[in-house]
């Protein structure tokens, strides 16, 4: 029998005693997004107000240059000066027989470079499964689900290098499903299991299944949620019940 415990940090999170901490908690941290959280505390993005923007000021050479078109205009004729300057000097050597070098600039274009492709092997656990060298992590990649009626019972897979026998936690829960202190509180859809990995028919890749009934869940998006019991290693999914 599956039993239930209650999270120290938020008193809405409920999960197997089989797991070392909160998964709810855990989503948090990496999703910044809580499931169930606590009355009173919904997640709203901070508004920006524009009421007073900032506008930067010029800085004081702008404001020196701008201020003063006595200063501007007088750039203006030293750079045309100098130009004039430049050009009579050029025409003048081109007289006398002087020729200015001229260098063309060359780029040579970067050869790319392909990186190769890594091998992946695999060795034989001493549980007798198989663990990839290049993916050492523990993972477990829950298979698409789909849409699904009220009241159909199918199959939910997903792939994991998991050691056979390891234990998963299966998870399923609405995703517009929020807990309320009030008298009329809302209908709670789910559904809460564990599974155990068994051999897969790949070499490296072990699976592990959970049958889920629906026959008692509204019509809505769920969230499937798969972690390893014993491992850091999670997984998550969404799909669709309909009428």
């Amino acid at each position: 029998m599956i039993r239930l415990k209650q999270c120290i940090k938020n008193p809405y999170h409920w999960y197997s005693d089989h797991a070392y901490e909160c998964p709810w908690c855990r989503m948090f941290q990496e999703q910044s997004k809580d499931s169930f959280p606590p009355p009173g505390q919904a997640q709203v993005p901070p508004l920006i107000s524009y009421k007073n923007p900032i506008i930067p000021s010029p800085s004081p050479m702008r404001k020196q240059i701008l201020g003063n078109p006595r200063k501007l205009i007088a750039g203006f004729l030293i750079v045309g000066l100098l130009v004039a300057v430049i050009f009579v000097a050029v025409s003048v050597g081109k007289t006398q027989g002087s020729s200015v070098p001229q260098v063309s600039p060359t780029f040579q274009s970067p050869t790319p470079q392909v990186s190769p492709t890594p091998h992946i092997s695999y060795t034989p656990t001493p549980s007798g499964t198989f663990s990839s060298k290049t993916s050492s992590q523990p993972f477990i990649h829950i298979d698409p689900v789909g849409n699904r009626r009220v009241g159909e019972t199918f199959t939910i897979t997903a792939t994991t290098n998991l050691a056979v026998g390891d234990a998963v936690l299966f998870e399923i829960a609405s995703s517009s499903f929020r807990p309320s202190n009030s008298a009329h509180r809302e209908k709670f859809s789910g559904a809460l299991s564990t599974g155990n990995v068994m051999k897969g028919d790949e070499e490296g890749l072990n699976i592990v299944s959970y049958d889920l009934d629906t026959s008692t869940f509204e019509p809505d998006e769920y969230i499937i949620k798969a972690t390893a019991v014993t491992k850091d290693a999670m997984d998550t999914a969404r799909f669709n019940i309909v009428n």
